[in-house]
């Protein structure tokens, strides 16, 4: 096991970057939770497996291999895949009781990291600081040759990440799933239909003569 610690920042610095990040990361998953909830009223994934081998298997190839990684290749029915796991894994695991753990100060900050320090073997731990460090370094502790990046790292955008990498896959499953809230409400119109017109029914015969 190798570990890679990200403890670059000062507790101060990391601290308003997290004050930064969780209003717009509050707004992209109302969002997605939003657009999402089309595909759980009704069990609409169990059409993902046939529709998928009727495609090609992209899902089943990138869940079975592992590749391509989805962060670099994202089509729309992987894109799909992705997104609907979001919401039964990821967001579940930001909920209590699995809340990720944040530090309530700069001592808890600096104490987790001091305790990773103590616990993995120092041939086993790469503190990442991606200021200075390069991705052949990386590499090179990750023991992979030969290295497929180089340089420095970019800055990475932290939030509707793949919706910018992959715009037409985003455009084709949010679309998607706003249909499919259509297809919902035409749904539960026609049972309300059907429920009223029983009930009417059953109102008129026990109507006296």
């Amino acid at each position: 096991m190798r570990v890679i610690l990200l403890s670059w920042r000062s507790y101060s610095a990391w601290k308003a970057s997290f004050d930064k990040f969780i209003p717009k990361l509050v707004v992209m998953c109302f969002h997605n939770w939003f657009a999402g909830a089309s595909l759980g009223l009704l069990p609409w994934m169990w059409l993902l497996r046939p529709l998928d081998h009727l495609l090609g298997r992209p899902v089943e190839g990138v869940v079975r291999e592992g590749t391509p990684p989805i962060t670099e290749v994202s089509g729309p029915m992987v894109w799909l895949y992705h997104q609907s796991l979001n919401h039964r894994r990821q967001y579940e695991a930001w909920s209590p009781p699995t809340t990720t753990w944040i530090p309530e100060n700069e001592e808890d900050y600096n104490q987790f990291f001091e305790k990773v320090r103590q616990t993995v073997p120092k041939d086993r731990l790469f503190e990442w600081d991606p200021r200075r460090n390069t991705m052949e370094e990386l590499c090179e502790f990750m023991e992979i040759r030969p290295c497929p990046k180089r340089g420095k790292p970019g800055r990475a955008i932290n939030t509707w990440i793949f919706e910018r990498d992959f715009p037409v896959a985003s455009m084709a499953v949010n679309t998607l799933r706003l249909f499919l809230h259509w297809v919902n409400w035409r749904l539960c119109c026609a049972f309300g239909r059907v429920l009223m017109n029983r009930c009417r029914r059953q109102a008129a015969h026990k109507k006296p003569d």
